[in-house]
């Protein structure tokens, strides 16, 4: 018999035999949530829909899921193979062992779990430590007798009505002492020396605690789905008020801010393998309890804009976001320059592509501080949605659906203000970075670069040498993160054309331009080719100056569009692209918006929607 639960989470055992638990997989007992988790692009939604399916020891019958609590050994140790380019080649080459019981794909759809017979349970770790002699690439944390694999759906699944034993066992080496350890002492040796730094579970400081514990957990090598079910277990399974979806983001976190099996005890400290000394662990920025410094959400304003809105304008701002065609596409790691004249609208058209993007869902921080205050800025976008002027005149829409489409709009953009401190680039980078671990944001802007304060005396007062270093930080940082990152610079002053208006500025207008075009991926003009003789001409440029990499970015190039003020939007090839998004359904169904409120009317097909969702039977 071997031991099956609900769910990670759950202490409640159900003994069955081994081949009823391959039945389910051939069956599909788990087939929805497997479904779900094999199609969806989000990595953490899929850890997160994982840690819900059934989860089988099949080493044996447990009371608890411990190594000490095993009752009896099934005789079978289970192997996981990860991140196959070929699961099923790999699940029958595997297969051809007449030891293997059975193979079948995992619940992520790029992996394979094989189910091997053994001669003698109380050899388990020697059999396992013989057994990656004959597949070096399995996971080795398999060497634990409570390892925990999750139920899978596999129709094709490959099981052998009586397999021969595999005898062979192998002495566990020095080497591999740490991962050999059982996982619950190890648990524990890290709350004594955690609890020994001064760390302690208590309410406030309850999200830290446990993403520090997390963190080492990650740094000795445990894995992240046997640290949720050890947290859960010891730490947090009597206390109510502290949720499980709150302690998962806490770890989660920290395996992403860790790196994995790095640490090890030494005299009874966790200690980095390398230079044995005792691990640090930042907790300022990933304490999911503290709010981001020097962001400005769209809620924390919602009142001045209400203001706004039933006062009127303090102080008027233009608005707009829009997005472009053939000459560009965003490409994440790269560094794009948005370049213009002063006040002919390159922020407005920022904003226009800004918005596209946020309605789709994409969560962007701008440090804009020319944009001050917030809820002007915040409410620039809203108008953008509406499409006319939401503080003045007769058309303007009731207060109800001004606050309806400001929490639409806004829940996604994050406003960067500094108070305190001076912006440095280094600065403005980790207010980026708190956004990305806790809000997930994927745009970062710079709008625009001179009004961070930025130190040339650390280059020897060479502008060019300066900004060859922070260019390429910010490159850096951009790939690490897999962000869209942009900045907005100016030109200098240019001399006007014949005809009384400006030439179109390039890169080498901007001061260093020869450094900007070196160091940029992507360089976009945006023109106003008449605004010194007819202000009251709508048409506008965008200029492709540089693309890095045409074949996949867009081609160099130049078109021309139409700014209308008074609907707040760009007009492309005669089509208006914030109109037509709003026209079509939404492509997650969540209910945001009363659409009886709302103009236009039903714009995401809100109507349609029930707001009902299946919820699947437990599996045991």
């Amino acid at each position: 018999m071997i031991t099956a639960y609900r769910n990670l989470f759950s202490n409640e055992p159900f003994y069955v035999s081994v081949d009823a638990a391959l039945k389910r997989i051939q069956q599909g007992s788990s087939r929805s949530k497997v479904e779900e988790i094999r199609t969806t692009q989000d990595k953490d939604k899929a850890s997160e829909l994982k840690k819900d399916l059934p989860a089988i020891c099949f080493s044996g019958k447990f009371t608890e899921r411990k190594d000490r609590c095993l009752l009896e050994h099934s005789g079978y140790i289970v192997l996981d193979f990860d991140k196959l380019e070929d699961a099923p080649f790999t699940k029958q080459k595997v297969f051809d062992k007449a030891y293997v019981k059975a193979a079948w794909i995992s619940p992520s759809g790029n992996g394979v779990k094989a189910l091997v017979k053994i001669a003698d349970g109380s050899k388990h770790k020697e059999h396992f430590q013989a057994l990656q002699d004959v597949f070096p690439d399995i996971d080795r944390s398999g060497i634990n007798v409570s390892r925990v694999c999750f139920e899978s759906w596999d129709t094709e699944i490959l099981i052998r009505d009586d397999p021969q034993t595999f005898k062979k066992t192998k002495v566990i080496e020095k080497a591999y002492e740490n991962v050999a350890q059982n996982e619950d002492d190890v648990f524990k040796k890290i709350l004594i020396w955690l609890n020994n730094t001064g760390s302690a579970f208590v309410k406030g400081e309850r999200n830290l605690y446990i993403f520090k514990l997390a963190s080492a957990c990650c740094r000795f090598g445990i894995h992240e789905s046997n640290c949720a079910s050890l947290i859960h277990s010891h730490i947090t399974s009597g206390t109510s008020d502290f949720s499980r979806k709150e302690v998962d983001l806490s770890i989660r976190s920290a395996y992403k801010s860790s790196t994995f099996g790095t640490a090890e005890f030494k005299n009874e400290k966790l200690v980095e393998k390398s230079t044995y000394k005792e691990i640090e662990i930042d907790e300022s920025i990933y304490d999911l309890s503290v709010r981001p410094k020097d962001v400005i959400y769209g809620i924390d304003c919602k009142q001045d804009a209400l203001n706004m809105f039933r006062n009127g304008y303090e102080k008027v701002l233009s608005t707009g976001c829009k997005e472009i065609d053939n000459h560009f596409k965003f490409k994440k790691g790269e560094l794009t320059l948005l370049t213009g004249i002063g006040n002919y609208g390159k922020s407005t058209f920022m904003k226009f592509l800004i918005l596209i993007q946020a309605l789709q869902g994409k969560k962007i921080a701008l440090f804009s501080p020319e944009d001050a205050p917030a809820h002007e800025f915040y409410n620039d976008f809203v108008e953008m949605y509406f499409g006319k002027n939401c503080i003045t005149g007769n058309d303007r829409p009731t207060e109800h659906q001004y606050e309806q489409v400001y929490d639409k709009v806004t829940k996604n953009i994050f406003f960067i203000y500094p108070k305190d401190v001076a912006p440095t680039p280094d600065y403005i980078k980790e207010r980026f970075l708190e956004l990305i671990i806790k809000e997930k944001v994927e745009f970062c802007i710079i709008d625009p670069f001179n009004q961070m304060t930025n130190d040339y005396n650390k280059s020897g007062g060479r502008s060019d040498k300066y900004l060859e270093t922070l260019l390429s930080d910010f490159g850096r940082f951009a790939k690490q993160n897999e962000l869209y990152f942009m900045i907005i610079a100016h030109p200098k002053m240019l001399q006007k054309k014949p005809d009384g208006n400006y030439p179109c500025p390039d890169v080498f207008d901007i001061a260093d331009g020869a450094m900007w075009n070196n160091k940029m991926d992507n360089i976009l003009v945006y023109h106003l080719p008449f605004r010194q003789t007819d202000e009251q001409n709508t048409m506008c440029e965008f200029h492709a100056k540089k693309i890095r990499k045409r074949k996949v970015v867009g081609n160099i190039g130049m078109l021309t569009m139409e700014y209308l003020p008074r609907s707040r939007r760009f007009i492309v090839g005669g089509t208006d692209y914030i109109g037509q998004l709003l026209s079509e359904p939404p492509r997650q169904a969540k209910i945001e918006i009363s659409t009886d409120d709302v103009q236009p009317s039903d714009p995401f097909g809100w109507n349609n929607l029930t707001g009902q969702f299946e919820k699947q039977e437990t599996p045991f």
